[in-house]
């Protein structure tokens, strides 16, 4: 005999279990901090974890990726202010989607609104590409970082469809502004021969851009929403918006505050390591 569950108790069983549904959101936000934390120790790994590996590649007649070359500011802060860029952009492409969605936003509506953030990008990269020999790729760099922390800005304090679509407008302007001055930045400062194994890196951090600003703004949306998702959905997609834009600003800051190395001559980097 097979047993069943009365349709009379359904309901309190389902109320019942409520606790279930916080104990899987605090355990979703763990596993994103702890994703977090592992992605930024994979960034740092030549002075972590990976330290020995690094070490073991110094007996390698022929190794991939010279360290050497990372010390050209041009490089290092181009890879830098990318990653963030790239956290910001995906960071703001999983929290919106959430927060439209506690608000009973259908899905049509809400795949039309977050589509002027890729539109907006469609129409700036090319005229930013044009403007790049004009006014120069610091300018570009940070203007656009600024103009993507004020998009954020606005959603995070004008959460109506207005102030969405405003913001989701100026952060796609910034990013199309941004990502091409700066791509053209870091390919320019690699060094002869080693363009491909930059190129390489510069895919890299976008991958762990796109990691990091999903573990960051879930963890940061489910930290403030708390257990109920409709509830405070506005305090989870504040909190987190708040924190990408700040993010955005420190990077422009970065920009701005790094000194031109215009006169500095640049030395070739090594094709072999150097014997002991």
């Amino acid at each position: 005999m097979i047993p069943t569950i009365r349709p009379g108790l359904t309901g309190a069983t389902t109320k019942s279990y409520w606790w279930r549904e916080a104990v899987q959101r605090r355990l979703l936000a763990v596993a994103d901090v702890t994703a977090m934390t592992v992605a930024l120790l994979a960034v740092l790994s030549p002075f972590g974890i990976n330290r020995g590996a690094v070490l073991a590649l110094a007996e390698i007649p022929f190794v991939l990726i010279f360290l050497s070359i990372f010390r050209r500011p041009e490089l290092s802060l181009g890879l830098t202010v990318g990653l963030i860029s790239y956290l910001v952009l995906f960071g703001m492409l999983f929290v919106v989607p959430y927060y439209l969605s506690a608000g009973h936003v259908d899905a049509a509506r809400a795949g039309a609104e977050l589509a002027v953030l890729p539109i907006a990008i469609a129409l700036a990269a090319p005229v930013a590409g044009r403007l790049l020999d004009r006014v120069g790729h610091r300018r570009l760099t940070a203007g656009g970082m600024v103009l993507t922390s004020i998009g954020l800005f606005e959603i995070a304090l004008c959460q109506g469809t207005p102030g969405l679509l405003a913001g989701l407008a100026l952060a796609g302007l910034g990013l199309g502004a941004f990502t091409p001055a700066n791509n053209a930045t870091i390919m320019s400062a690699a060094p002869a021969g080693h363009t491909g194994v930059v190129s390489g890196v510069l895919n890299m951090t976008r991958g762990m851009g796109t990691a990091l600003g999903v573990a960051l703004a879930s963890a940061l949306y489910l930290a403030a929403a708390g257990a109920s998702n409709t509830a405070n959905s506005v305090h989870g997609l504040t909190a987190a918006l708040v924190v990408l834009a700040s993010l955005a600003v420190a990077a422009s800051l970065t920009i701005l505050l790094e000194r031109p190395h215009r006169n500095r001559k640049r030395e070739p980097a090594p094709t072999t390591c150097p014997t002991r």
